[in-house]
């Protein structure tokens, strides 16, 4: 019993000071801001949903990205990045049927909120230029609507919010170009999905799933503590 004390006490000194000794090397270590290019399959969109047959539904696969992140050294060479990003993409058409014009528009749009894992590269031939690869998991907070206004008459909406999660593997390079300040360059492949209800024309709902991998191309304005 006096042994299994003595471990017991022994173990919770080695926890507390090894906790203690990679808490003392947590540091800041740069603050982000993101701006890139983001190209999601989306093939629900393009090939089944009340979108596929306009004429710019390929359009939904690529947009402008944006976000902010900021970045903890844990310990060499592992650093969190926490952060927020923005995505959206709004198509426009003009549909006809049966003689009968309506406008309509279609706008999506994405806010992760990210947590990643970055691992540092060591290379001595590149100096200060700092490689890395990283994983992270976000939650995305997804909106939809669709809106169309027939000829002469009051206009429709319909929209859908919700929440779901994806992942995400990337590789980039940190480029420092003043004492304090750098430029990164990042690219990622996102991968996941989420639910989304779609009216039918028997005037029901039904459930798809609409897949989000994809590349995303990152540039970073870094200021580094």
């Amino acid at each position: 019993m006096i042994n299994k004390i003595k471990f017991i006490i022994f173990s919770v000194i080695l926890f507390a000071f090894g906790a203690g000794n990679v808490y003392s090397q947590v540091q800041l270590r740069a603050f982000n801001l993101e701006g890139g290019w983001y190209m999601p399959s989306h093939d629900y969109w393009t090939e089944s949903s009340v979108i596929a047959l306009w004429d710019n539904a390929d359009d939904i696969t690529s947009g402008l990205y944006a976000g902010a992140s900021l970045e903890l050294q844990i310990v060499k060479p592992i650093s969190i990045r926490v952060g927020a990003g923005y995505w959206t993409k709004t198509l426009n058409q003009q549909l006809v049927t049966l003689g009968i014009s309506r406008d309509a528009e279609f706008k999506l749009q994405y806010i992760p909120i990210n947590v990643d894992v970055l691992f540092d590269i060591n290379i001595a031939e590149l100096g200060s230029v700092q490689p890395y690869i990283g994983l992270g998991w976000a939650l995305n907070l997804i909106s939809r609507e669709y809106t169309r206004t027939p000829q002469n008459a009051a206009t429709e909406t319909y929209d859908q919010t919700g929440t779901d999660y994806f992942g995400r593997v990337f590789a980039g390079v940190t480029i420092p170009i003043a004492a304090q300040f750098g430029f990164g360059i990042e690219a990622r492949y996102v991968f996941g999905q989420y639910q989304t209800d779609t009216y039918t024309t028997a005037g029901t709902t039904a459930a798809f799933d609409a897949k989000i991998n994809g590349l995303q191309l990152v540039g970073m304005l870094k200021y580094m503590f």
